[in-house]
């Protein structure tokens, strides 16, 4: 992959369905708190900038249209620990070009929490356990708690190209294309409660375009060396639902849907 410096300039996440499009309401507790989670190291240190900068394939996760633009084909593996072991979380992908300009990738995200002691609620009012010794907590637990989260994206992508006219004498190939994709999403979360394993399922759609401006051309290396991309994604396009098996009164949760913009300015003449 060619090195090149990326100044990100502006991203406004997210621009609709109200402020809290990204955070948990009253109304949604659990349902694909994944899908909110950023993946991929280099995205996450430019601000989650994938929206408008293809960096890998960790790009399709923030929209699906910047996959085009990749010039290879990609593998990519990444482990966190976080909370101190407390939990973690684990992203795989895998991106190829199946055809001229169509792009083909499986990305796979999950988190998974460690074993956490549950506890019973403790009797009484905190004056009560006070006088009351039998009523303070005796440091043994009811068991453990776990919460897994699994996410599954396979995106589908193609680049077009958009024919300018150029001035005359002026034959510099700077291009003006446009990327174009759809993420088929599967998600699946298993908690328990109550001794008794939850499990909620959910399936979805983003959609996502890029549009590519190249603003000058390096004849010596035969590249593109400035470009401004501008980047658009609507996640969770569906208004499906988390459905948990096995819950009383055959719990669901909705999904918020959430839209991404930005622009980015990459700079490869240095």
């Amino acid at each position: 992959m060619n090195f090149f410096r990326a100044l990100y300039l502006l991203a406004l996440l997210p621009a609709a369905c109200g402020a809290d499009s990204l955070a948990v309401n009253s109304k949604t507790r659990y349902a694909s708190e994944l899908s909110n989670l950023p993946i991929g190291c280099r995205t996450i240190a430019l601000g989650d900038a994938g929206v408008a900068l293809p960096l890998d394939a960790s790009s399709a996760f923030y929209n699906p249209g910047a996959l085009p633009f990749l010039s290879n084909h990609q593998v990519l593996l990444e482990y966190a620990d976080l909370y101190n072991g407390l939990s973690s979380q684990v992203f795989g992908a895998l991106c190829t070009q199946v055809q001229k300009d169509v792009v083909l990738a499986v990305l796979y995200s999950g988190f998974y929490s460690g074993a956490m002691a549950q506890n019973d609620t403790l009797p009484g009012t905190l004056e009560q356990r006070i006088q009351d010794p039998t009523l303070r907590a005796d440091g043994s637990s009811t068991g453990l708690f776990y919460n897994y989260q699994n996410l599954i994206i396979v995106p589908l992508a193609k680049r077009f190209n958009l024919p300018l006219p150029r001035v005359p004498g002026f034959s510099y190939p700077l291009p003006c294309e446009v990327g174009l994709g759809l993420n088929f999403k599967g998600y699946w979360q298993t908690f328990n409660i109550e001794q008794k394993v939850r499990m909620g399922l959910s399936l979805n759609l983003d959609l996502g375009a890029m549009l590519r401006f190249g603003l000058d051309y390096d004849l010596r290396r035969a590249i593109v060396s400035r470009e401004i991309n501008l980047g658009i994604a609507v996640r969770d396009a569906l208004p499906t639902r988390v459905s948990w098996v096995g819950s009383p009164e055959n719990y669901q949760e909705s999904v918020a849907r959430s839209e991404l913009f930005g622009i980015a300015y990459i700079d490869r003449s240095g």
